[in-house]
């Protein structure tokens, strides 16, 4: 009887850089777009860029490793993705903001961020990571093994 294949785990830092620059082209693109034809932003359109990112991230790790996540590997590249998500969204808001209003506008920002009920602020961040994180752990769980099939069955015909 032959022994199992010892696997080296991958370095997830690869596929959450992949994430991260997708991530980011898509919402800026969402951005540009919803700005053009005049529509107002919303949660749907932010949740759309993650899955964007997640999928070529997921996509590029079947590829490249021929097999999925092991839960360790699929944890920490929920965690990086959900960590660059914050990073990325307060970067592109920060600089929205002085963009369009100066540095003055963004002082008077966090000054308005003073006024509001911190509990209901944390709150709405709180569901929103809940649910970008049940995106992330669907896509690098279910949605790989589904890419690996079809990858198996493309190796095989």
């Amino acid at each position: 009887m032959s022994e199992p294949i010892e696997r080296k785990p991958a370095a997830v830092g690869r596929y959450v850089w992949r994430y991260t620059a997708v991530y980011s082209l898509a919402v800026l693109a969402t951005a540009l777009l919803l700005l053009v034809l005049d529509i107002q932003g919303n949660a749907g359109a932010a949740m759309g860029a993650v899955v964007i990112g997640v999928v070529a991230a997921a996509m590029l790790f079947v590829r490249e490793q021929r097999r999925v996540p092991t839960p360790a590997e699929r944890g920490w590249l929920v965690v990086g993705s959900l960590l660059t998500t914050w990073l990325v969204s307060l970067l592109l808001f920060t600089l929205f903001i002085v963009l369009m209003t100066g540095v003055e506008g963004l002082r008077a920002s966090l000054l308005l961020l003073g006024d509001y009920q911190w509990h209901v602020v944390i709150g709405v961040i709180a569901v929103t990571s809940a649910l970008h994180a049940l995106v992330l752990w669907f896509f690098y769980g279910l949605f790989t093994k589904q890419q690996l099939r079809a990858l198996q069955r493309a190796d095989s015909a």
